[in-house]
């Protein structure tokens, strides 16, 4: 994952304030991207560039995530490494289950 920019506590509390009232929608505001809008946010850098556009729907999505070898294959792919959520502080990307499966946040 890119470095950080030097104000990122400041910017990661003003995304997450800007983005509480967001509704969820699939291909602009899912999981997947709030998390890589996020790490744009702290970094400078879109992580999920690659994928913008590609899906508006949860079938796309899908098909998103297992061409890319699931969560965690993307994940892996977005960011350059594996999420390991027990090292985890804040502002950092984890990979959490939910009763809809595996989901990554920030």
């Amino acid at each position: 994952m890119p470095q950080r920019l030097a104000d990122w506590p400041s910017r990661l509390a003003a995304f997450i304030e800007a983005r509480q009232a967001r509704a969820f929608s699939w291909g602009s505001s899912d999981c997947c991207l709030f998390v890589c809008d996020g790490v744009a946010e702290l970094t400078g850098t879109d992580p999920a560039a690659r994928w913008r556009g590609l899906y508006v729907s949860e079938k796309g999505a899908r098909r998103l995530i297992r061409d890319n070898g699931g969560v965690v294959g993307l994940a892996t792919l977005a960011f350059g490494l594996p999420v390991v959520p027990l090292l985890a502080g804040r502002g950092d990307v984890v990979l959490v289950d939910t009763p809809n499966g595996e989901a990554l946040a920030l």
